[in-house]
């Protein structure tokens, strides 16, 4: 009995250690791909690739048939119509942080009145 009250207090040292050094080898290696990932950061070619402006087909986007609440389908240009700028945001009824952005957006909506068309859409 006491033979084997002693392998297992063994076992599960020799366990743990397994576990904890696993442990500081794998933060080791996240804190290493981290240093590398600022680095690269930090190098002027790639600030320079992220100052260029992304290119946007804006005419396909316009062309984005959407269907309101009353079952009424446009194109989101038919919809937008009259208005300069467009609010676009995405969501689904599922997403908790979704959820919890729209009274805020409705606040936006309140401030700019009709100036910008807004869009929410559920998908």
């Amino acid at each position: 009995m006491k033979t084997k009250v002693i392998y297992f207090i063994a076992g599960l040292a020799v366990g743990l250690l397994a576990w904890f050094v696993g442990d500081r080898v794998a933060a080791s290696q996240r804190e290493q791909r981290y240093q590398a990932a600022m680095e690269e950061y930090e190098q002027e070619e790639f600030l320079a690739e992220k100052d260029s402006e992304p290119e946007y087909d804006h005419g396909a986007l316009l062309k984005l048939e959407l269907t309101n609440l009353s079952g009424t389908t446009r194109s989101l240009g038919e919809w937008a119509e009259g208005h300069e700028t467009l609010f676009v945001n995405l969501w689904a009824t599922w997403c908790g942080p979704c959820i919890q952005e729209m009274p805020s957006i409705t606040n936006l909506h309140t401030q700019v009145g009709e100036d910008v068309a807004f869009f929410i859409i559920s998908y």
